[in-house]
């Protein structure tokens, strides 16, 4: 985006363009927390091993999601540098 992609827009728009990158990468590990979570949910539905499905599932969840934001970040900050 160029500063001309911004021309028009009020200072607020122009705030919320900015943090978009960062709320993506941040929505990734919540993603990542909640898919990782279900999934240990439906294991263990399935399999019958309460808790361990749910606790595997949400650590691993959680790794991914961590692994998503720092991905996502370094992505926003490369095109950041970009500009």
């Amino acid at each position: 985006m160029s500063s001309s992609d911004d021309d028009g827009l009020s200072n607020e728009a122009r705030g919320y363009r900015a943090a978009a990158p960062y709320l993506a990468a941040a929505w990734r590990l919540v993603g990542g927390c909640v898919v990782g979570a279900a999934g240990g949910w439906a294991a263990d539905r399935w399999l019958g091993s309460t808790p361990w499905g749910l606790v595997v599932g949400t650590l691993t969840g959680i790794g991914a999601g961590f692994a998503g934001l720092m991905a996502g970040l370094a992505e926003a900050e490369r095109k950041k540098k970009a500009k």
